[in-house]
């Protein structure tokens, strides 16, 4: 019996839609790195750009730090993404207390007279006290309770000149005669506490009322209305904090807007992972690698 073969190699069948589900699968990969990379940004960690030397000599302008946002509770974005429009924000219980001395960033609420920002604005600073706390800065000198704070090995100042009967008029609260130099004492407000309110204070306390979320005016013959209602009495609604800039000199910070509360923060700055001259133009890449202070890159901030 003869058995036949055929010389020729049998055609490969090529499936056609084999292309297009490779590139569905590299397509649908991609996407979800992003979404897991918006999530990671939204509610984990965040990186920010140091735009000023506010905090010198701990952070420096052309730093870029990662922001740990887990420890102080999560927090659903407080605006929309990529617009101005602020939408309600639930906050999710913080795995832990913040510290003095713990260096964070946070929502600017805004210059001293006003309720909110102009524009959403991050800044960075450190937080020297907390919610029951008392402020007092003597001659440079910053004291929380009553005793020395611990002196920061990168903090700065530039001016070495006091004027401690110096008063500016710009310093918060409105009406004090206090200076950059010289302050306080204030108290830091916490939640619950009870504020006494007075033709005399009324100034100093009518901007926190209103950023706490309430109308509040004096109707005059010693009548104050918040809400519409007459009270002499507020009791305060959040926590907050009191920061300020290691480069004591050069820094907008709690003397000058207010307290801050806990609820603007966003997060702990726990790294500085890349830092170079952020101001040269980016077509110079040359000139940005060779400014890079690689004795700063994954420095951890203290």
């Amino acid at each position: 019996m003869e058995i036949v073969t055929s010389s020729t190699t049998p055609p490969i069948v090529v499936d056609s839609d084999v292309k297009s589900k490779k590139f569905k699968v590299y397509l649908n990969l991609l996407f979800y790195t992003l979404i897991v990379a918006v999530i990671m940004r939204m509610f984990f960690v965040e990186a920010f750009r140091i735009p000023t030397d506010s905090m010198a000599n701990t952070l420096i302008n052309g730093d870029y730090v990662v922001v740990d946002k887990i420890s102080f509770g999560i927090k659903t974005p407080r605006y929309i993404p990529f617009s101005d429009y602020q939408i309600p924000q639930i906050i999710f219980p913080a795995l832990k207390n913040i510290q003095r001395g713990d260096v964070v960033v946070f929502h600017f609420p805004g210059n001293r007279d006003d309720v909110k920002s102009e524009k959403p604005m991050s800044f960075i600073k450190r937080c020297v006290a907390v919610g029951g706390d008392t402020v007092k800065i003597v001659n440079k000198v910053l004291y929380v309770n009553n005793v020395p704070f611990p002196i920061i090995p990168t903090e700065l100042y530039s001016n070495s000149v006091l004027h401690p009967d110096y008063f500016n008029e710009k310093m918060f609260p409105p009406g004090s005669s206090f200076n950059a130099d010289n302050y306080g004492p204030v108290v830091v407000p916490k939640k619950g506490d009870v504020i006494e309110l007075s033709l005399e204070n009324f100034n100093q306390w009518k901007t926190f009322i209103e950023r706490e979320g309430h109308s509040v005016y004096y109707h005059g013959y010693n009548v104050i209305m918040i809400d519409g209602l007459k009270t002499h009495r507020y009791i305060v609604e959040q926590d907050y904090l009191f920061v300020l800039g290691d480069n004591r000199d050069n820094s907008s910070d709690s003397r000058h807007w207010g307290f801050l509360s806990e609820d603007n923060l966003i997060g702990k700055a726990v790294i500085i992972y890349w830092s170079w001259d952020s101001e040269m133009p980016a077509i110079d890449i040359f000139g940005r690698i060779s400014s890079v202070k690689w004795e700063r890159v994954c420095k951890i901030i203290k």
